[in-house]
């Protein structure tokens, strides 16, 4: 928490002279919103972590790929009795299991299995002399004063990667970023990920975001109808307070889970700040000591309600610009203001009800994502198969834009599918329902959030 102590303090103090300059604490308000929901489009959109491997929503395996392929021969070339040159020879493929199983069974690093019988080189010497200690080894005479030894049976070793398939004298460096501790980490990583830890921060990233977006962005335009004065209240201004508050709470519920992630990588820090155990570069992620992105909502949030307590506690005529409050002088323009401001506010209500109610008709909008997926479904089981000299079955197809791909071969062949009539009439019917179900509930939401806050404007 001490991180989210800071940032708030932070944000605190930037505003600090705003507060002293502005007399009215709506001025702020609205840049506070304007900053909370640039935060939640970023929150969105931010792939940050959801790379990160704890967070994928993957099959989990034990099988992996290394980012390289490693060094198996290293053969001298001599001519005339003097060395040349080392020809470098490399594996076929840079998967591998951290779990012995029936496939991947020889283990040439501890918890490092592949499925070939080959071990690529673990540990590579160089001497200036020739060196009785390394009897196991391969031994390769470069010069009378460089001797370089190699060796495949050392399960605390090293990988090293190809680089070239010729090396020269003057280039025995091979490098290493994967040993046996990589591949110990690995499996630790692997442990973790099965025990599924994260699933409710996964549930807030993914799905609680985009929500706390979509309010936000209605919410927005009423702030604009909040009363000036610091210390009235009416029934707009309480409604607005509720909002903030739910708001808050939820921002709250997402930076503890947050914390809970931050916190599991920084005790395992060992682990998961070695880029070595990432197959991929994109899933790398560590969060940071302190001002990490996820606490600034939060910490504004706060400050919304730490700000406001302010104005309502500090004498209007503390503030550089201030102006009394008067009814009877402020009143016409007040209401030429809220006029403005109401129908900015309708117009925006209009667009958004337009776009949900219409834009599941255009394609790629959210409901058109089903329609492969009712495809998927609607092709019934396999009663049997055989080849077909021409196109006869469609595997499947792929829609992009206004185009249809669709594939008939697998693997350069052409088959004869026979399948199962009217197994799944009613799961199609189910999936149709649904879709149109999911439209209809999100409409009758957003035309009750309409009416409602058009009742409070009143």
């Amino acid at each position: 928490m001490i991180e989210l102590l800071y940032t708030t303090l932070v944000i605190l103090l930037f505003l600090i002279g705003f507060i002293y300059l502005f007399g009215n604490f709506k001025i702020i308000n609205i840049f506070l919103y304007l900053c909370q929901l640039a935060f939640a489009i970023i929150l969105l959109c931010l792939k940050l972590y959801k790379n990160q491997v704890l967070l994928i929503d993957d099959l989990i395996t034990h099988v992996h790929n290394k980012t390289f392929i490693a060094i198996t021969y290293l053969e001298p070339k001599y001519e005339n009795g003097v060395f040349k040159y080392l020809t470098v020879k490399y594996e076929n493929n840079n998967s591998y299991s951290i779990m012995k199983d029936s496939e991947y069974s020889n283990e040439c690093l501890y918890n490092y299995f592949i499925f070939y019988s080959i071990c690529p080189i673990a540990d590579i010497i160089v001497e200036n002399r020739k060196n009785d200690k390394y009897k196991n080894y391969t031994e390769i005479k470069i010069k009378d004063n460089k001797y370089l030894y190699y060796t495949r049976n050392k399960k605390n070793g090293k990988l090293y990667k190809y680089t070239h398939d010729i090396v020269y004298e003057n280039d025995l460096n091979f490098l290493s970023d994967f040993d046996f501790n990589t591949a110990y980490k690995i499996k630790i990583v692997d442990e973790d990920k099965s025990n599924n830890l994260f699933t409710n921060f996964k549930k807030i990233i993914y799905y609680g975001d985009l929500i706390i977006l979509v309010i936000i962005s209605y919410y927005f335009p009423s702030i604009f109808l909040e009363h000036f004065g610091n210390r009235t209240f009416n029934l707009k201004k309480i409604i607005n307070m509720i909002y903030e508050l739910g708001i808050l709470v939820y921002y709250i519920i997402r930076y503890s889970e947050f914390a809970k992630f931050k916190n599991f990588l920084f005790a395992k820090e060992n682990v998961y700040k070695d880029k070595g155990i990432y197959d991929n570069e994109e899933n790398y992620y560590f969060p940071n000591k302190v001002f990490n992105v996820d606490s600034f909502p939060v910490a504004i949030s706060l400050n919304m309600f730490l700000i406001r307590l302010i104005y309502i506690i500090i004498p209007q005529n503390w503030h550089f610009f201030f102006k009394k409050e008067s009814d009877d002088e402020n009143s016409y323009v007040r209401r030429d203001n809220e006029t403005y401001i109401k129908c900015f506010y309708y117009c925006y209500m209009i667009i958004h009800f337009y776009t949900l109610l219409y834009g599941s008709l255009y394609e790629g909008y959210k409901f058109g994502y089903y329609d492969n997926l009712i495809y998927n479904w609607n092709t019934n089981p396999i009663k049997s198969i055989e080849l077909s000299p021409a196109k006869d079955y469609e595997f499947g197809r792929i829609k992009a834009k206004k185009k249809i791909y669709k594939f008939y071969k697998w693997r350069d062949n052409y088959f004869k599918i026979e399948k199962l009539k009217n197994l799944i009439v009613l799961i199609y019917i189910k999936m149709k329902m649904e879709r149109y179900a999911e439209r209809i509930i999100m409409e009758m939401i957003y035309i009750f959030q309409m009416i409602l806050n058009a009742q409070l404007m009143i």
